[in-house]
């Protein structure tokens, strides 16, 4: 009867052995899959945080290199406050940064400065184009 008793118990911690490592297991996996998320979740924000400032980056780049043709187009009207064509080619010319074009013959135009597409409608003013490329 000791036998038996002994062995039942030897059996009981065997079996408790056996139950106790794998939760031990899944418990341990539990935790390493808390821990990358905690930290995916909080390197998120910081995330957004670098897209936002390449976003503000880029706009701060558009409105430049449109600030650059708006200036040039200030003095290209005549006295009658006709575009001179003649004058909006040299004041292009000048502004850093663009990709030399053929001499404007008629408007609208498009231009590229910086790499920004800009159009100077029939006005003379300038606007940035559309484009999702930049």
């Amino acid at each position: 009867m000791k036998m038996k008793n002994s062995q039942k118990i030897k059996e009981t911690a065997k079996s408790k052995k056996m139950i106790i490592i794998p939760l031990l297991f899944i418990v341990f996996i539990v935790a390493i899959i808390g821990i990358v998320a905690t930290i995916y979740i909080n390197n998120r924000p910081l995330n957004q945080m670098k897209d936002a400032k390449e976003e503000a980056k880029v706009a701060t780049a558009k409105r430049q290199s449109l600030m650059k043709v708006q200036v040039q187009l200030l003095d290209i009207t005549d006295e009658e406050g006709n575009i001179n064509l003649d004058k909006l080619n040299e004041n292009l010319s000048k502004i850093e940064g663009i990709k030399k074009t053929d001499n404007v013959t008629k408007l609208p135009v498009t231009i590229s400065v910086d790499g920004y597409e800009i159009t100077i409608n029939e006005n003379g003013e300038a606007e940035l184009t559309n484009s999702d490329e930049n």
